[in-house]
């Protein structure tokens, strides 16, 4: 259990923050964004949110997707598209900056000057038509590759999700590295454009509406729209669809070259479901405040874990949406211990009565962590794009995010139950490996004493020699520094160091 005086200190801490974050949420919450849309002659649909006088502008767009173009063109295809357009472009001394790929297309947006708009348009067409040269596509080939380099696990859930079975997973996501895309593929890719009504142009800021739509329509209100094949969200399987699959073809167990994690996921419906509300209302009960359930009992009570965090919405290519809480490991603990806690704190949280004053909590910190990204012009383009991608209407990213929440927590509990099953999840356990990855010299000198201690006793299994090397590592992350020495001076005495 954690001490009265560091939950004091805790307590002062978080409520001076949340007092902070109060304070600029009800200065956010004064201004609701007023947003209208366009059409132009061409089909592309514009959204315009006047902030006069602001003396700045965002300016985003989106391409959205067909669902034909997905087995021709995986997502790694819009990702080197995306990065071979902006191989020329300075992002380091652009404000603002953002780009974005999903499974239903591709967005980008900027912060521009006011009298800028003309300059803005002109280059973004000059980018979607223009012939990619073959440095663009070796410089996007690059980015993407050193973006592999660090592991992350949240690439293989997806890939678990996807495919549901852990072989065909690794097959899968080694079978579109950006090298396997030809500079043909990428320019058949670019030269394709949407179809009537799946371009979007968002603009935010201090601009005259008439004079922008007059600016718009002379650049894009001519623009002959055909089909273009970037890939596009499936909708999620229905409940119950994994309950048939094994359990060992839902959990893998990967090495990590840095630190221990646990992700565990569960496939949600799609936006337009109607349950993505109670569903971020649920996200925030249990992980949405120093305070929240699976925080309090993983971090601040059993110390398994630092750091907990859960998304709503995780794109899995071709399996819909997931659900995911991920937690790291603390020293001296397992993934396995985590992910029993991840999984027995979301069961008992729905079986037992959720209590009233943490969803009315939860309902509050919604909807003024909604007002302040609202406030920022860039968080209010992404939210915009996000709801016209996933649901069909930008509406719902300004509307208040507990509108459409059954509060009730019987009613709230019924409804997510729906969704999270016991035999239904999807687990990823990235363990570091101490005897590939010591976490620091001490680790390392120990790993070493160790195999030295081993060597030579043909005896032992060489997989039992590994677990217990894995073990002590283990222990000894929980031993005191006086008993650390010690094992050190066993050590060295035993191999002669």
């Amino acid at each position: 259990m954690i001490s009265k005086v560091k939950k004091f200190c805790l307590s002062r801490v978080f409520q001076s923050h949340t007092l902070i974050f109060l304070l600029c949420a009800f200065s956010a919450m004064a201004q609701s964004p007023v947003v209208s849309e366009f059409v132009l002659e061409s089909g592309v649909r514009v959204l315009h949110a006047p902030r006069p006088g602001s003396g700045a502008v965002h300016a985003a767009w989106f391409i959205e997707g067909e669902s034909n173009g997905i087995a021709k063109y995986p997502l790694v295809a819009a990702d080197m598209l995306l990065a071979a357009w902006f191989a020329d472009f300075d992002t380091s001394g652009a404000s603002g900056f953002w780009a974005n790929v999903s499974a239903s297309g591709i967005s980008h947006g900027r912060d521009i000057a006011p009298d800028a708009l003309e300059d803005w348009c002109r280059a973004e067409l000059v980018r979607f038509s223009q012939v990619l040269r073959q440095d663009q596509i070796d410089s996007a080939r690059r980015f993407l590759q050193s973006q592999r380099r660090v592991p992350d696990p949240m690439i293989d859930l997806c890939a678990l999700v996807s495919t549901r079975n852990t072989s065909e997973a690794s097959e899968q996501k080694n079978a579109i590295e950006p090298y396997s895309i030809s500079i043909n593929d990428l320019q058949v890719l670019a030269g394709k454009y949407v179809s009537d009504g799946q371009f979007l142009i968002v603009l935010i800021g201090d601009l005259e509406e008439s004079l922008a739509l007059k600016t718009l329509n002379n650049f894009f209100g001519g623009l002959e729209l055909s089909d273009i094949t970037f890939p596009k969200a499936m909708d999620a399987p229905q409940k119950d669809v994994s309950k048939s699959i094994p359990l060992e073809e839902r959990k893998r167990e990967i090495p990590s070259e840095s630190k221990t994690e646990v992700l565990v996921a569960w496939q949600i419906p799609p936006h337009t479901n109607g349950s993505w509300p109670n569903l971020e209302l649920y996200a925030e009960i249990l992980a949405g405040h120093p305070y929240s359930r699976l925080i309090r009992h993983l971090v601040l009570e059993l110390g398994y874990s630092n750091d907990v965090q859960v998304s709503v919405g995780v794109q899995a290519e071709g399996a819909g949406n997931l659900f995911v809480i991920r937690a790291d490991v603390t020293d001296g603990h397992t993934a396995q211990e985590v992910e029993r806690v991840i999984l027995s704190e979301v069961l008992s949280s729905l079986h037992d009565r959720l209590q009233d004053e943490e969803i009315i909590r939860a309902l509050h910190r919604l909807d003024v962590k909604q007002a302040l990204r609202l406030a920022d012009a860039s968080g209010l383009a992404q939210a915009l794009i996000h709801f016209f991608e996933n649901a069909d209407d930008w509406r719902l990213s300004i509307a208040r995010a507990s509108n459409d929440i059954n509060s009730e927590p019987q009613a709230l509990a019924n409804a997510l139950r729906a969704v999270f099953h016991v035999d239904s999840h999807y687990s990823v356990l990235a363990v570091r490996d101490p005897i590939c990855s010591p976490k620091n010299q001490e680790e390392a000198r120990l790993v070493s004493l160790l195999l030295r201690k081993s060597e030579g006793k043909s005896s032992i299994d060489p997989n039992q020699r590994e677990n217990l090397i894995k073990s002590t590592v283990l222990l000894f992350g929980l031993m005191p520094g006086v008993m650390r020495a010690q094992l050190f001076s066993l050590l060295e005495t035993e191999t002669g160091q």
